[in-house]
């Protein structure tokens, strides 16, 4: 959970078509679109794949500054979470996906360009991994919008 699969993990700013570096050569990042906020990564693949690890970028545009923003995630296994270069987030056990289980409270958005870096390390079977913002109060949060590149 702690090695760094890709150099500076924390501050990954791929798009689609890039290659990067990963301790057993070189990987190239693709687009997925995902129906809801639920990733699945051996259907991505298209196989059971244990033993692995995988990143999630995603970059979220934000009209103004919002505050006190909780982040709900879930993962199966171990995962953690970067905002803007900042790891938000840590789930250093293996345990199956509960969507939402985790929330992180007191998350800000900047205002314009915000980075989201999603690392899943995969033990076996299952791996999958959920992140969804949600304000103060549990509602879905105004004014963002979620891209693959930025």
């Amino acid at each position: 959970m702690d090695v760094e699969q890709i150099e500076g993990e924390a501050r990954l700013r791929p798009k689609a078509g890039e290659t990067s570096d990963i301790r057993r050569g070189e990987r190239r990042w693709r687009e997925v679109t995902l129906e809801d906020h639920v990733i699945d990564f051996n259907a991505i693949l298209g196989r059971v794949t244990n033993q692995s690890v995988a990143y999630a970028v995603c970059y979220i545009r934000s009209e103004a500054v919002q505050r006190e923003l909780r982040m709900l995630v879930g993962s199966d296994d171990e995962a953690k979470v970067y905002l803007n270069g900042k790891q938000i987030h840590k789930a250093p056990f293996a345990h199956s996906l509960v969507a939402d289980q985790d929330t992180v409270p007191d998350i800000a958005l900047n205002a314009g360009l915000n980075v989201l870096v999603f690392k899943v390390v995969n033990e076996i079977l299952g791996w999958k991994g959920s992140i969804q913002f949600t304000d103060a109060q549990g509602n879905p949060v105004q004014g963002i919008k979620v891209m693959l590149s930025p």
